[in-house]
C-alpha cells in the first residue's frame, strides 16, 4: 500500500509555493498517465551508489565468483524517475525515497546483487541507516524542485546536503548541482584521491 503524503508535510518551512494547488499526485497515480501524455518531463531524478570501478569474476554466468575488486570507486546510477510540472492542472507532483519497497526510488532495490562482493559487503550491512521513508522530492506550483527530509517528521539519520550539512526534517529548495547524500559514510578512493563520502547520492537533471 502506497504511503499517503499530506500537503502539510511539504509546506513546512514555507519555502515552496502551493498557491492554487488542488492536490498532490505521484507518477504511479492512475490519473497521471493522461495528464502527462502530451508533456515532456521537467526533471530526471536519480540515485547513484558507490561501486567498485572494476571487478574480475571467474566462472559461468550466474555462477561466477568475484576474485578481484578495484580499490577505486565510482558513482553508478541504480534507479531513476521523471517528474512532470503539472501546475497548469492544479497539481503538484512528488516522489518518495526510502528503503521500503513501495517508495518510488529505493536505493536497495535488487540488493545484494549489485554490491555482493567481499570487499564491499560492509556497505550492505550499514544501509539500515536509510529510513523506511527517508524523504520526498516534489515540485511546487512554479515548477521548482524541492526536497523534504522524512515524511511528517524527519528521517532517523537525516539527509546530507553535498554530503556535509545535515538537513534533517527540513524542506529545502534543491539548487542545481547539489547532491543529497544518505546511507553509510565510507572512506574510499575516488577521482584519484582518498575521500570520505556517502554510499548513496540523490541528484537531478533539469530537462526543460
Amino acid at each position: 500500500m502506497k504511503r499517503k503524503i499530506e500537503l502539510e508535510y511539504l509546506k513546512k518551512d514555507g519555502v515552496a509555493d502551493f498557491t492554487g494547488c488542488t492536490g498532490l499526485v505521484a507518477p504511479d497515480d492512475p490519473e497521471v498517465k493522461e495528464m502527462t501524455e502530451e508533456l515532456d518531463p521537467a526533471y530526471r531524478v536519480f540515485i547513484t551508489e558507490l561501486c567498485p570501478k572494476f571487478k574480475l569474476s571467474i566462472g559461468e554466468e550466474g555462477k561466477d565468483e568475484t576474485v578481484m575488486v578495484s580499490d577505486v570507486v565510482t558513482d553508478c546510477i541504480i534507479n531513476e524517475i521523471n517528474l512532470y510540472d503539472l501546475s497548469s492542472r492544479g497539481k503538484a507532483m512528488y516522489i518518495t525515497v526510502g528503503r521500503e519497497h513501495d517508495n518510488h526510488l529505493n536505493p536497495l532495490d535488487g540488493y545484494p546483487s549489485r554490491v555482493n562482493v567481499r570487499k564491499y559487503k560492509h556497505i550492505r550491512d550499514r544501509t539500515v541507516i536509510i529510513s523506511r521513508y527517508h524523504g520526498i522530492v516534489f515540485l511546487d506550483m512554479r515548477g521548482d524542485i524541492f526536497y523534504k527530509d522524512g515524511m511528517k517528521e524527519g528521517s532517523k539519520n537525516g539527509t546530507w546536503l553535498n554530503g556535509v550539512y545535515n538537513i534533517q526534517n527540513k524542506v529545502i529548495r534543491w539548487e542545481p548541482g547539489v547532491f543529497l547524500g544518505f546511507g553509510s559514510n565510507l572512506d574510499v578512493i575516488k577521482d584519484g584521491m582518498p575521500r570520505t563520502t556517502r554510499c548513496f547520492k540523490l541528484s537531478y537533471e533539469r530537462l526543460r
